[in-house]
């Protein structure tokens, strides 16, 4: 019964899914020949342009994940001495 209604309301999560992911193989695909006509050295600069950004990109995601962590960390020092009597 419940996926009646989905399917009736929301439609099929399964075909919106591999609508979704056909547009993003339709990209893949648009940018095959461009890719075929590149040399090596071509390539090997698209590359290191590629590990670049994803490199500046982790070291925000570092930054972020060490603030989140120390904000966090006086409440779980706080957290962690319930319970516990004092000497």
């Amino acid at each position: 019964m419940l996926q009646r209604f989905v399917k009736t309301f929301g439609g099929d999560p399964n075909k919106r899914e591999i609508e979704k992911i056909t547009g993003i193989v339709a990209q893949i695909d648009a940018l095959e020949a461009e890719m075929e006509a590149l040399d090596d050295a071509a390539l090997r600069a698209r590359t290191d342009r590629f590990r670049a950004r994803i490199a500046a990109a982790a070291e925000g995601l570092a930054e972020e994940t060490e603030r989140l962590k120390a904000e966090r960390e006086p409440h779980h020092s706080k957290r962690s001495g319930r319970g516990q009597s004092e000497p």
